[in-house]
């Protein structure tokens, strides 16, 4: 599902606390999620040698209780959890990697000059490959790609 207005109003709002890090935000969603002001924020992430990190998570509710998914930020280039990933895949010209939980993919993430980025799944991994990569594959800066 189609989802430009309703997110693009949390990504310009974090924007604003994140002057140095692009945020990109889905253009698409799953078909029963939803958004809430209060489902965006941003924070810091300070790593192992104690720099300090600049990040934002935006969570949507995916349709069914307790089912959150997640698009999240950070100007940190190698966060752990991008360590291993299980395939790589080129698409509109971004490096993709896939992280997988048995057969389901757990995380879509990708890497720009400026920072990490990468999609979530539920804990109950709802969301099905396709749409996982749909999501991905969405994820637009304000005002550019």
């Amino acid at each position: 599902m189609r989802n430009r207005a309703a997110v693009e109003n949390l990504a310009a709002q974090l924007q604003v606390k994140l002057s140095s890090l692009p945020v990109y935000y889905p253009t698409l969603m799953g078909a029963t999620a939803s958004y809430r002001p209060t489902d965006a924020r941003a924070y810091d992430i300070v790593d192992r040698n104690g720099q300090r990190h600049r990040a934002y998570r935006i969570v949507a509710y995916g349709g069914q209780i307790g089912q959150y998914y997640g698009i999240q930020g950070t100007d940190w280039r190698s966060p752990p959890i991008l360590d291993d990933p299980t395939r790589r895949e080129t698409a509109d010209g971004r490096k993709y990697e896939v992280f997988y939980d048995g057969s389901r993919i757990k995380l879509v993430a990708w890497r720009s000059r400026r920072g990490s980025y990468w999609v979530s799944n539920t804990l109950q991994r709802t969301l099905t490959n396709k749409q996982m990569l749909a999501i991905a594959h969405s994820l637009r800066s304000l005002g550019g790609r």
